[in-house]
């Protein structure tokens, strides 16, 4: 037996010396009165008091040790004989039935109350260790004092320091784990003396050397604290909360009761505990968040009369053991149920005896006999909540015997059944309330489960993208979160992530599934449910960032596809999302290293999506390319990850093709190329052939020149042309010319734009090209319309577009009819610039084109602005903008933003207006756009009251436009400014 505070309490009548904290002030009370004290030690030493815990309090009681002369003192002697040593024996009740249990005792108090209640006894402390063994063995009667006696001050364990010498002392640490090993230790009127230093690496030590033991031991305390107490042990530490009443008074009466009990031992606190309603050897209650929904879907089912039986299911490490104990923790079932809660874990055991066998000894039904009956008998005596954690492992592997058992266990009186199980199946025998599907958590959950498990300082911007790696798997969160202990700060831990992986996302030696994702996601590889060509599928999604459509199964396993699907949904390791079977993103890490692909199904899943690539990617641009733009888009990082391969290995000219198909449909839209443009640079180089780096280089102008990257635009067509004549192909020579002239006209340099055009014509009609004399009249028509050369513009737009029929190019065609609604805006015909722009608008949306159809919105906003319909003007402005994000186009993204500042410039909002026209402006300078970059500082020169910001403004449109020779432009400011220039 352990005594504890408690004991003192009811043998004084609840002095308040009996207490820890009670004995710490009046240590701080006498230091007060003795001359030298300093009142910041007192203060300080006062703060810690106030704040309770247990390490608050060991370094209060240092500071009064020290205040008081040290344990050898004098003065600390003295006052321990003052308050300890005079305490009285009010109620002898308590000790009497202590000591009349016959077993040894052994008491954290320092005070001789115990071995006053009956005569005979002796004492003796920690600091001698054979006397303390003659105790514990039952040799003399003795009170044992493990943390010391008033009547030996050096003995007493009460700060820092004395707590450090008892820890480190290696016959005191070794009596009492002797003690906690070869008996079953009855705690009495422990109440925080349980989580001082000295027991809680008793109870650490417990939980990591016997977790499996078949023995126990017991901590008394009221029957309203058996919940909370309950949650406070690790199960390993076999120490189990026992109620002995509703109020302290009948402490006395259990144990007296208890010492009529034949023979007196813990085994029988065993039976009567059971019997009574076993106590619940439960894991503290997890963080959870995000589940708040489900916790009480499940709670409803359990406290439902009749209880409904509660099946929760999901991926490996998604949550279900932790959603699990945190309902039964919910006070709601704590009332309902009391003691009688457990969890049986059922991932060692593999047949519906071991099943039994787990449960029996979780409920604490002895080994012998009829386990099951035993069980049922337990369960039927009062309401009980039985939870099966990993119910999947013998179910999968003795079905029927299983699942007769959980239709026994659920027909139990009173008893509510809760199992968690991986995937989406469910066992029969029982019938089960709509099952609970876990999802993985939203960002805002994961980043708040984080940061609840993390050290300070990790929440910062930069931590939503390294959480989004985890797929929302509260596993991968926690684990992640475990990793950063001992990180500085967050790049660090990202750059771990980035190197190591899942092989990050594990606890100490990782070697259980809660300790470690490999180990969690293993447990279902190496299940006998998951086929060979459930595996074959899963290897091959572990690829494959983008999952797989439905629709392409059968492809990329051929005979088997579907039917492996099925398997992988119902178990849990891959999702349904929009008719596309994915795995979440710490699967495919896991996958790839430890599961690849065989290199027949890897090679045949490849050429898949190089062909993918190849076939849509010349589409786009002509009827259909909508459509192929949407599924390039779909399976964009499945084609990134098959070219690349192709690219990177013996034979990378098979990727070339798709490569290229794929970058000239990226321009249109908003998929990333960069990856496959590097990859295609990088293999073309190697090659060594002029013809191939010359393609590449071009491609990446052009696709630069959509991100209005125009530097490297011009860079890449500069290093292309020179290729191109080296091997003698005009038609390349003629696309790189043309695409500088693309350079000069994004940024206003009209002449220079035109001469690049007009000297790649003649090129492309030498090749026979229609489409790029089309493209090379069209993009002069552009040029005329911005010189306000409206029927030159017309002309050259009316030209252009029935030879891009003749070619087939529905693009060229919406950019030459959206381009004659330009005209009509600039000569305020209204309903002829709005028809042109609906006409061209379905055409861009047919072949693909973002770009195309952001224009056309932009453009129905300008015409909606200069009606005043301001309400649809900023609509479609806001409409167009993203749209123009998403395509890289930062010269639409600014015009809209532009746009913007004259619907509240019109509204007489100059702070917007003055905010809109600067963003924009920021974004014209990036791109070097001087005729934009003009136009805004114009109006933000007709905003400024002071001459000289306005006179600022003037000099910097005037600098601008004059590089780009608009003398126009710049007598329009001399006629609006003349006091500027």
């Amino acid at each position: 037996m352990v005594a504890g505070s408690g004991v003192t309490a009811a043998a004084t009548g609840g002095h308040r010396l009996s207490s820890w904290s009670g004995l710490i002030e009046s240590g701080i009370d006498h230091a007060a009165g003795l001359p030298g004290v300093k009142p910041g030690r007192l203060d300080a030493a006062r703060s810690l008091l106030d704040d309770g815990d247990s390490s608050a309090l060991i370094s209060a009681g240092e500071l009064v040790t020290e205040m008081l002369g040290g344990r050898d003192g004098g003065e600390y002697a003295r006052w321990l004989g003052e308050t300890v040593g005079s305490l009285e024996l009010l109620d002898r009740s308590v000790p009497e039935a202590l000591l009349a249990l016959g077993a040894p005792v052994a008491t954290t108090n320092y005070d001789d109350l115990i071995r006053e209640a009956s005569s005979g006894w002796e004492r003796v402390t920690w600091v001698n260790s054979s006397g303390m063994l003659r105790a514990l063995q039952g040799d003399v009667r003795a009170v044992a004092h493990l943390h010391g006696h008033w009547f030996e001050p050096h003995s007493v364990v009460l700060g820092v320091k004395s707590y450090e010498e008892l820890g480190g002392s290696g016959p005191a640490q070794a009596l009492q784990r002797a003690m906690a090993t070869m008996s079953s230790l009855l705690f009495v009127g422990v109440g925080d003396g349980a989580s001082d230093p000295n027991f809680g690496a008793l109870r650490e030590w417990l939980a990591q050397t016997f977790p499996d033991s078949q023995y126990r031991h017991y901590r008394l305390c009221l029957n309203s604290d058996v919940g909370l107490l309950s949650a406070e042990h690790d199960p390993g530490e076999r120490i189990l909360p026992v109620g002995y009443g509703d109020s302290h008074d009948d402490l006395a009466g259990f144990l007296r009761d208890l010492a009529k009990t034949p023979s007196a031992r813990p085994s029988t606190l065993r039976v009567s505990a059971a019997a009574g309603g076993g106590v619940a050897a439960l894991p503290a209650p997890p963080v959870t968040v995000g589940r708040e929904e489900q916790i009480a879907e499940v709670v409803a089912g359990l406290l439902a009369e009749p209880a409904r039986p509660v099946l929760l299911q999901g991926a490996p490490g998604i949550g279900k053991t932790n959603l699990t104990l945190a309902a039964l923790h919910q006070p709601e079932v704590v009332g309902r149920f009391g003691q009688r809660r457990w969890m049986a874990r059922c991932e060692t055991v593999e047949t519906a005896a071991g099943l039994a066998g787990e449960i029996a000894a979780t409920v604490g039904v002895p080994p012998g006999g009829d386990v099951v009956d035993g069980v049922l008998a337990l369960l039927s005596m009062a309401p009980a909540v039985l939870a099966l954690d990993n119910l999947e492992t013998p179910w999968e592997q003795d079905t029927l015997a299983v699942e007769e058992l959980l239709g026994r266990l659920a027909a139990a009186a009173g008893t509510a059944l809760i199992a968690s199980i991986r995937g989406s199946v469910r066992p029969s025998g029982v019938r089960w309330a709509q099952p609970t599907q876990l999802q993985p958590l939203e960002l805002p959950f994961a980043r708040r489960l984080f940061t609840s498990l993390a050290p300070a300082g990790f929440d910062t911007p930069a931590l939503d993208g390294l959480l989004e790696e985890m797929g929302g798997i509260p596993l991968a969160v926690e684990l992640l979160a475990y990793a950063a202990d001992g990180e500085p700060d967050l790049e660090h831990l990202a750059e771990r992530w980035k190197n190591e992986r899942v092989r990050l996302l594990q606890r100490e030696k990782g070697d259980h599934r809660l300790l470690s994702i490999a180990v969690s996601l293993d447990t279902s590889w190496n299940s006998s449910a998951t086929t060979d060509p459930a595996k074959q599928l899963l290897s091959i999604l572990g690829r494959l960032p983008d999952g797989v459509a439905d629709d392409d199964l059968e492809s990329l396993l051929p005979g088997e596809g579907p039917a492996a699907a099925n398997v992988l949904r119902r178990r849990g390791l891959a999702l349904e999302q929009a008719g596309r079977l994915r795995t979440l993103p710490p699967v495919r890490h896991h996958l790839s290293e430890a599961h690849p692909p065989n290199d027949s199904d890897w090679q045949r899943t490849t050429e898949h999506y190089r062909e993918r690539a190849a076939t849509l990617g010349t589409r786009v641009g002509r009827a259909g390319g909508g459509e192929a733009i949407t599924t390039l888009s779909r399976e964009a990082a499945n084609i990134t990850i098959a070219v690349k391969h192709t690219l990177d290995g013996e034979q990378p000219e098979q990727g070339h093709l798709a490569a290229r198909a794929f970058i000239e449909a990226a321009r249109f839209s908003g998929i990333d190329a960069a990856p496959i443009t590097d990859a295609l640079l990088s293999a073309a180089t190697q090659s060594g052939d002029a013809s191939v780096l010359a393609r590449a280089h071009f491609l990446a102008g052009i696709l630069a020149l959509a991100r209005s990257d125009h530097d490297g635009a011009r860079e890449a067509f500069e290093r292309a042309q020179p290729l191109f004549e080296q091997v003698g192909d005009v038609s390349g020579q003629a696309n790189c010319i043309q695409g500088l002239g693309d350079i000069a006209l994004a940024r206003s340099d009209h002449d220079g734009a035109r001469e690049a055009f007009e000297r790649a014509q003649p090129l492309f009609e030498q090749v026979g090209s229609l489409l790029g004399q089309a493209s090379c009249i069209q993009r002069l028509g552009i040029i005329a319309l911005r010189r306000s050369d409206h029927d030159g513009a017309r002309e050259a737009f009316e030209r252009a577009q029935p030879l891009f029929e003749q070619v087939g190019d529905v693009l060229g065609q919406a950019n030459c009819i959206k381009g004659l609604g330009d005209i009509a805006l600039r000569r305020s015909d209204h309903d002829g610039a709005g028809e042109a722009f609906e006409r061209a608008q379905p055409l861009f949306e047919q072949v693909g084109s973002l770009l195309g159809q952001a224009n056309c919105i932009q453009g129905l906003g300008n015409i909606a602005l200069r009606r005043s319909d301001y309400d649809g003007a900023r609509e479609a402005f806001e409409r167009a903008q993203p749209l123009f994000e998403q395509v890289g186009s930062v010269l639409g993204q600014a015009n809209c933003i532009l746009g913007l500042g004259d619907i509240a410039l019109r509204r007489s909002d100059h702070d917007g207006a003055r905010e809109a026209y600067e963003q924009a402006l920021a974004l014209y300078i990036g791109i070097s756009d001087p005729h934009s970059i003009g136009m805004t500082h114009m109006r933000l020169a007709r905003l400024e009251e002071g001459p000289s910001a306005r006179c600022a403004h003037v000099s910097a449109a005037r600098e601008a436009w004059a590089s780009i020779k608009r003398d126009d432009l710049v007598a329009q400011l001399a006629t609006e400014f003349p006091d500027c220039l």
